[in-house]
């Protein structure tokens, strides 16, 4: 017997491939059987949390031989699932003749490839079988370790042969205009499962964009025929909000022992009307339960205190928040994400075409206004509230991508220079230590103390440490620090600064668009906390003034605290602030501003505006 190719798909969940791989490498005949794992790339506006995801799922998928030989096939564009599995499936079993289908979220026992493998050698000539699912819903009086027909499909775990498949169609139109009602009541599992032809209509509204339905559908009209052991061989792990179809889901609950053999098969290429009723009754029985809940949760309804009575008691009873009047975003780089690359730099990004879209659906809700206009908001009545961009440090791409999209809009924005970005003199350590990271196994600095960086979450945890260490340096003696620190490696702490910053002649002509105010953000980017007196402050601010005045002729009217979190500006850096002529100055966290914050506008509050923004997070 030759056996089948197995075909993974995986995305951005490594737990749960984790989970499916190491059950895969379980069964007997693992050793025997390659693999082929898809890995489906990130979409556009994917977040570095995601991106971070998908790189762990597939280093997993890379790390180990899980069966005799797998071949990992990254994608670099998001496809999206059913797009994927129809792609994969269709090449393995071109090339192979038959296949075998998991994905990320489906648990085996370890004969589920043995009865796979078997069924597909026994009934490969018995061309009204279309189908072997390792699946069955949990019925009552399962038998362990016997095998039965029935007409319906089950995609958690599966196979089939290229001469049956060769006949998927997803033509939402085509089925919508051959299936009879008489046809959708028995495509619906004998009218027991209305969610079966639902999913039909809901591919064609746009609500869904699924595979399996059509499968099912094409096995229907051809009167094809499953094979399914009478007990489940797999349980699908995936019902817990993870993944892009599937929700929470107690029903679909899989309690027994997976690991056992399929011992006998039918006798007879048939329907056993038997078994089959007892998947009738189960659907029956969900649907039944479906029905309580709804009623439960109107009583419920009826039985809470009316909605508006419970608003008045709130507001009347308890203290109100203060009156939200808007929100300063931070940004500050809009550029691609970069696969590979550590989130804790990465997160610092918003894409392009994410920055486009947010852009626009809020500029429906909110006014879009200059940071300089912010104070004078705060003190005035108005029945919408603001949104004020800033961009921190004076990247390169706050130039060429981020202007394209604020232009597109007609939409204001504030870049923060730190003065030694232009000047190409800044001490970026922070993408100098990524890249460290990103090269070692390890990291040791002359304080003893060495970092793991053996696997991507490690590079990431020691990144952390190290920046922490690195923030609490004596700021003005900075490159000096970091070369003592890091003397076991050769390190030029600027080499990045012509790609990544603003030059000056890109900074006189960002103050020329009208959309554009350029701010300081003072000329060495330090932590000014961690300068001795004020004056170490008060001369960091000053220089990066005079900069702007004396090499673009600017006049900056706004301030930014570098890093700008409790940890890096406080009351001291405050009141330095105080004696500068801004209208007024950020931090770099918060919250919304609100009427409080015109007691200091030298500490305006911001929100880290990030891929995985939502409007809904804003009150």
């Amino acid at each position: 017997m030759s056996y089948a190719p197995i075909v993974l798909f995986i995305y951005n969940r490594p737990d749960h491939t984790k989970q499916t791989l190491e059950a895969l490498a379980a069964n007997t005949l693992a050793r025997d059987s390659d693999l082929f794992i898809y890995a489906d790339g990130p979409k556009e506006n994917a977040a570095p949390e995601q991106l971070e995801k998908i790189r762990q799922t597939r280093e997993l998928a890379r790390s180990q031989n899980w069966c005799k030989n797998v071949t990992v096939i990254e994608s670099e564009k998001n496809k999206g699932l059913a797009a994927s599995i129809i792609l994969g499936v269709t090449e393995t079993a071109n090339k192979y003749g038959k296949v075998i289908v998991l994905e990320d979220d489906i648990v085996t026992g370890k004969y589920f490839l043995e009865f796979m493998n078997t069924a597909l050698d026994k009934y490969e000539n018995e061309k009204k079988v279309w189908h072997i699912a390792g699946w069955r819903d949990p019925v009552k009086k399962a038998k362990e370790g016997g095998a039965y027909f029935y007409p319906t499909m089950d995609c958690w775990g599966w196979a089939t042969w290229a001469d049956r498949w060769q006949y998927f169609k997803k033509d939402v139109a085509f089925y919508q205009s051959v299936f009879t009602d008489e046809m959708k009541f028995h495509f619906n599992i004998e009218g027991s499962e209305p969610g079966m032809w639902s999913q039909i209509d809901d591919n064609s509204s746009g609500k869904i964009n699924t595979w399996a339905i059509f499968w099912y559908a094409t096995l229907f009209l051809k009167n094809g025929l499953c094979l399914a052991p009478t007990k489940s061989l797999v349980k699908n792990i995936g019902f817990d909000n993870s993944g892009v179809h599937c929700g929470q889901n107690s029903s679909e609950d899989i309690k027994h022992n997976l690991d056992f053999e399929i011992k006998y098969f039918p006798k007879s290429v048939v329907i056993d009307v038997a078994e089959y009723k007892k998947n009738i009754k189960f659907f029956k029985k969900i649907r039944r339960k479906s029905f309580v809940r709804k009623l439960k949760d109107i009583v419920k309804s009826i039985l809470r205190p009316p909605y508006h009575f419970t608003k008045w008691l709130y507001h009347h009873t308890l203290k109100r928040p203060p009156k939200s009047f808007g929100y300063i975003f931070m940004l500050h780089r809009v550029d691609d994400f970069e696969l590979g690359h550590l989130w804790c730099n990465e997160h610092m990004k918003v894409a392009p075409e994410f920055l486009d879209s947010t852009i626009a659906s809020l500029k429906e809700k909110y006014d879009i206004i200059p940071l300089s206009d912010v104070p004078l908001r705060l003190t005035q009545k108005n029945k919408r509230k603001f949104i004020v961009f800033t961009m921190d440090d004076g990247y390169k791409d706050n130039y060429t991508k981020a202007l394209l999209v604020f232009k597109k809009h007609n939409v204001p924005y504030t870049i923060f220079v730190a003065t030694d970005f232009p000047d190409k003199k800044a001490l970026l350590w922070w993408y100098e230590l990524e890249d460290l990271l990103l090269k070692n196994e390890s990291v040791a600095l002359s304080n003893g103390i060495t970092y793991p960086a053996h696997n991507y979450q490690e590079k990431c945890d020691s990144f952390m440490k190290i920046r922490e260490e690195i923030l609490k340096l004596n700021q003005l003696d900075l490159e000096n620090e970091l070369n003592k620190l890091f003397s076991n490696y050769k390190i030029n702490w600027t080499s990045q600064c012509q790609k990544l910053c603003l030059s000056w002649d890109d900074i006189k002509t960002l103050e020329n668009e009208p959309l554009v105010t350029i701010g300081a953000h003072t000329k060495h980017h330090y932590n000014l906390k961690q300068l001795a007196t004020e004056g170490d402050v008060k001369e960091e601010v000053q220089a990066c003034v005079e900069l702007l005045k004396q090499k673009a002729d600017i006049n900056p009217s706004v301030f930014a605290y570098p890093f700008g979190s409790p940890v890096e500006a406080g009351e001291r850096e405050f009141k330095v602030l105080s004696e500068f002529p801004f209208t007024c100055s950020c931090i770099a966290c918060g919250g919304p501003c609100t009427k409080e914050n015109t007691k200091n506008l030298n500490s305006l509050p911001r929100v880290m505006f990030k891929q995985d923004f939502k409007m809904e997070d804003l009150k």
